[in-house]
């Protein structure tokens, strides 16, 4: 995985565990990173120069709300499993009966 896809999660993580006064040897080997990698990128993430691509989540979500539609063609299009894609929305508060009625609602807008 490129050093660029680190998510929102990872530097949150990272934060955390600095924090709580892990050094970056015990980081990298907890995220699978090496650790230059993480002290660079988490470095230039603390000034503003990179940001953090948005989780699959994030992107399920995001594709979800943009275009409600059924899990199977959503898991699709982003390349996810079915069980990937409604566990994701489920995470986030969408239950089998809201999805069912946006992609209900959804269909006769076109």
């Amino acid at each position: 995985m490129p050093a660029w896809d680190l998510t929102r999660s990872d530097y949150e993580q990272m934060a955390i565990l600095r924090g709580q006064g892990l050094t970056w040897s015990v980081i990298s080997a907890r995220l699978g990173r090496s650790e230059g990698t993480l002290r660079v990128m988490f470095s230039r993430y603390q000034r503003g120069q990179v940001r953090a691509v948005p989780s699959m989540t994030d992107r399920l979500v995001e594709a979800f709300e943009a275009n409600p539609r059924p899990i199977a063609a959503l898991a699709t299009a982003l390349g996810l499993s079915p069980r990937q894609a409604r566990n994701g929305l489920y995470r986030r508060g969408y239950d089998a009966k809201m999805r069912n009625e946006l992609s209900l609602s959804g269909e006769g807008t076109s």
